[in-house]
C-alpha cells in the first residue's frame, strides 16, 4: 500500500491506497478538525469507536497516546484498508478491529450481552465480545440502516444507538455523538440524549458542542460524565 502522506512525518494522516489500489481516506481534511479536538485528551486512555467507517479517529487516537482502540464496523473491506494502513503506519500501539454489527458489539460490551435466537429466530454470526468500558466512547451513525440485530434511525429514535453506547463509558468518561441529519434541531436531539442518560443513571456533567466550518453537515456533541 502506498500512502500519499507518510504517518511517521506527520500526525495528520490523510489518505492511502490499498493493495487492489483503492483510494480510502483516514483522516480528511473536512473531517481533521473535529478530530483533533476528540482525540486531543487520550493519552493513556481506552477508546471505542463504534460505525468507525475507515477508522480514522480509532487511528489519530492511537497516534494521540491513547493506551488501548477499538474499531467497530460491519463493513469487512474498510476495516481491511486500515488494518492494512496500520500494518504499515508506525503507531505507537495497534488499534484492535472488529467486523461486527454496531448494536452486537455495543451490547456485548455494555455488558447487556446479544442473544443468538431472537424471537425464535437464529441471529447471523457475530463475533463474542467480553463487557468492556471505556474512557472515550465515539459513535457515529448513519442516518438511517436497518439489520437484524436492530434499526438506527437518528430523526424517530436516536436513544436506541444512544442508550448502548452509554453504557460501553466508563464513569466519569467522556462520550461523543454525531447526527448527520440535515436541518436538525440540535436542541430538541440534545434533550433526547439528556433524557436518555437520566433514565440509564448515567447523567450528564457537562456537555460541549463541535462545529467544523468546514463540516458543517454533520452535529458533534462532547457528552462529559458523572
Amino acid at each position: 500500500m502506498n500512502n500519499s502522506t507518510s504517518p511517521t512525518e506527520s500526525p495528520n494522516i490523510i489518505t492511502s491506497q490499498s493493495a487492489k489500489g483503492q483510494t480510502h481516506a483516514y483522516i480528511t481534511p473536512e473531517l481533521l478538525e473535529w478530530h483533533q479536538r476528540v482525540t486531543s485528551d487520550v493519552v493513556g486512555k481506552t477508546v471505542l469507536s463504534v460505525f468507525a467507517r475507515g477508522c480514522g479517529l480509532g487511528i489519530h487516537a492511537a497516534k494521540s497516546g491513547a493506551s488501548f482502540v477499538v474499531n467497530v464496523d460491519h463493513d469487512e473491506l474498510a476495516i481491511a484498508n486500515a488494518k492494512d494502513f496500520v500494518r504499515q503506519a508506525g503507531l505507537p500501539i495497534r488499534p484492535r478491529f472488529v467486523i461486527s454489527d454496531a448494536f452486537a458489539a455495543m451490547r456485548q460490551l455494555a455488558g447487556i450481552g446479544q442473544n443468538e435466537r431472537v424471537r425464535g429466530k437464529r441471529m447471523p454470526a457475530f463475533p463474542k465480545l467480553e463487557a468492556r468500558q471505556f474512557d472515550l466512547v465515539i459513535i457515529d451513525p448513519p442516518v438511517h440502516s436497518k439489520s437484524p440485530f436492530g434499526v438506527v434511525d437518528l430523526l424517530a429514535d436516536y436513544a436506541s444507538v444512544f442508550k448502548p453506547a452509554l453504557l460501553c463509558t466508563a464513569v466519569g468518561g467522556t462520550l461523543v455523538c454525531t447526527n448527520r441529519l440535515p436541518n436538525l434541531d440540535s436542541a430538541a436531539w440534545l434533550m433526547q440524549l439528556e433524557r436518555a442518560a437520566v433514565k440509564a443513571g448515567r447523567p450528564i456533567k457537562s456537555i460541549e458542542w463541535i462545529e467544523a466550518e468546514s463540516n458543517s453537515e454533520q452535529w458533534v456533541v462532547v457528552l462529559h460524565l458523572n
